[in-house]
């Protein structure tokens, strides 16, 4: 097997910290956006899907957000 395998990433929300699902490394933290806006940038997508790879395991993680 060569490690790369996709694990969803574990988002905290009290802080914005999200971790690797596998090894629990600090991959990157998320911050709402303060602005409001009078409309959707995009009324169709209401979620987005981030991948991120882990240095310490280089497994892929899947983020929903």
């Amino acid at each position: 097997m060569t490690g790369k395998t996709a694990v969803q990433a574990v988002l905290f929300a009290e802080t914005g910290a999200v971790k690797c699902g596998y090894c629990g490394k600090t991959l990157c933290f998320l911050e709402k956006n303060p602005k409001k806006y009078k409309k959707p940038i995009d009324k169709n997508n209401y979620f987005a899907i981030i991948n991120l790879k882990c240095c310490r395991c280089s497994n892929e993680n899947t983020l929903y957000v």
